[in-house]
């Protein structure tokens, strides 16, 4: 009565759940933190690029880009909250060395409606980088009779020429952009699509952020010597000893049963198991490893 306010059961385990805190391990806890916090690293790889040169970061650059701010990882927040967080410190502290990746857009809209056109040039700041013109067909006299009088209240669409413009903008804009098309001109043929998410250099560079020079291939090469291996490419997660090409496969193992699961098993110093052993696992045995 006196820690809870009541003596009803229901009630009391209601308020555990919804304000207790979970007791873990320390070594668990340091599991937690650590994914967590390769998580955080992996979205500002995605999102930030090198100012100069436009390339796509390391996961190296960026915990040295972290570690420069002071940032520090908080357990009980979700790891894009905290990287959001953490890109906007970075892009006020170091605005000279990293920014945002741009975004590339394809927005279409009719020809009469010019305001959209000089709102991407001089709001936006876009850069254009293919435009196209198409015509429309204008609707039968039958076709209006029979809209009018599904609904008279509607107004007739407009009907001529659609421009279609693929450009490049700072993410911060898209806002505005759909609220443009959904709501300012709504029912005017005005579309917005996302092309590219994060556009980011392909130019290769060197040790010091600048393109890297290549010499001359060698006359000769010893003919019996064996090919470097390439690069392995991509995320691996050390719980699970699973590689993943996509980032966001990676971050969407990191929140599944079977990575949880090896992650209690590391904690107890027991090898991982694989996908497919998982898989097989029944569920009572599952169970009683997490020791409900």
């Amino acid at each position: 009565q006196k820690a809870f306010g009541t003596l009803d059961l229901p009630e009391i385990c209601k308020k555990i759940l919804k304000d207790g805190d979970v007791q873990v391990s320390d070594k668990e806890r340091e599991v937690h933190m650590e994914s967590l916090f390769k998580d955080i690293v992996q979205i500002l790889a995605e999102r930030l690029v090198h100012t100069e040169t436009g390339r796509q970061l390391t996961p190296v650059a960026t915990e040295s880009a972290l570690k420069s701010i002071g940032f520090s990882v908080q357990p009980d927040q979700p790891a894009k909250k905290q990287a959001l967080k953490a890109m906007e410190e970075i892009q006020k502290k170091l605005s000279g060395s990293f920014s945002r990746a741009k975004m590339r857009v394809r927005m279409t809209f009719p020809d009469h409606l010019e305001e959209i056109h000089q709102y991407l040039l001089e709001d936006c700041s876009a850069t254009i980088e293919k435009s196209e013109v198409a015509t429309t067909e204008p609707s039968t006299l039958e076709d209006e009779n029979d809209k009018s009088k599904a609904n008279a209240t509607t107004p007739p669409k407009r009907t001529g020429t659609l421009r279609s413009l693929t450009f490049v903008c700072d993410p911060s804009h898209y806002r505005e952009l759909d609220r443009l098309a959904t709501k300012v001109h709504a029912g005017e043929n005005v579309s917005l699509h996302v092309v590219t998410q994060n556009v980011v250099s392909a130019t290769t560079t060197g040790l010091e952020g600048y393109p890297e020079e290549r010499g001359p291939a060698p006359a000769t090469a010893t003919r019996n010597a064996a090919p470097k291996p390439a690069p392995k490419k991509g995320m691996k997660c050390s719980s699970c000893m699973a590689d993943f090409e996509d980032a966001g496969d990676y971050r969407s193992h990191c929140r599944s049963e079977w990575h949880n699961f090896n992650l209690k098993r590391k904690v107890k110093g027991l090898s991982p198991l694989s996908e497919d052993d998982f898989a097989e696992l029944d569920l009572d045995l599952r169970e009683g490893f997490r020791g409900d």
